[in-house]
Formats: C-alpha cells, sequence, structure tokens
C-alpha cells in the first residue's frame, strides 16, 4: 500500500524504466511521470526507492555535471525548478567548478554573486 496524494492505493506493480533521455514511472496502470528529460543522464547510475510507502524517490546522474548545465526543469517543459531553488543550485554549481579549478583553495565557506549563471565567469582567455 502507498499513498498516491490523500488516497491509499494498493500496489501491485511499480514499472520504472530509464534510458539516456527518456523516463518512465507506473504504479499498477497510473502513469505517475513519463517523458523526455530535459538533458542525458547515466542510465546504469539511476536508481528509484519506495520510502514510507508514500514517497518515490527517484536519483539521476546527469550526464553532463558542468556548472553551466544546470537543468532547469525534471522533463522538457514539465516540472520546472522554482526560480529561487534554480538560483540555488547554479550557485553551488559554479562554487563546486571554482574548487575543481583552484584546488589550493577553500570554498567551503563561500558566497558567490555576481555572474555566476551558465556556470560563472569563463576564465580560460586569461590563461598563460
Amino acid at each position: 500500500q502507498i499513498y498516491i496524494g490523500n488516497k491509499l492505493v494498493f500496489v501491485f506493480r511499480i514499472q520504472y524504466e530509464l534510458d539516456t533521455e527518456q523516463v518512465l514511472l507506473l504504479c499498477n496502470i497510473v502513469c505517475l511521470l513519463q517523458g523526455k528529460l530535459f538533458d542525458s543522464t547515466i542510465t546504469d547510475e539511476g536508481t528509484w526507492t519506495l520510502e514510507d510507502r508514500k514517497l518515490i524517490r527517484i536519483v539521476l546522474m546527469k550526464t553532463n555535471r558542468d556548472a553551466g548545465n544546470c537543468w532547469t526543469s525534471l522533463l522538457e517543459n514539465e516540472y520546472a525548478a522554482d526560480p529561487w531553488v534554480q538560483d540555488q543550485m547554479q550557485r553551488k554549481l559554479t562554487l563546486e567548478r571554482f574548487q575543481r579549478e583552484n584546488p589550493g583553495f577553500d570554498f567551503s565557506g563561500a558566497e558567490i554573486s555576481g555572474n555566476y549563471s551558465k556556470g560563472g565567469p569563463d576564465f580560460s582567455s586569461l590563461e598563460k
């Protein structure tokens, strides 16, 4: 038994399918999620779990984890991220990029402002 919304449903079958750009989740015969993902994923790294008989958690591993590749939605044109959450994700990914590019610096308590959308500024032309 799991809850779908406020309704208790007896579950006989959960079907989950994932390929690099598509996802499908069915509970019995009810389609809970289906469509083309915003971008590609690593299929073998995708997992799902049923938690407390009321939450199906899906974890996807993006193929491109660059700071400039922050998904704006889960599916193309569906399930858009909240603008504040999107902003926080871009900040976090940009700080992760700065940490990778500058391993001698500690960015753990850093905050970022300014140009950080799409992964922040491109400093590659400044390298000697």
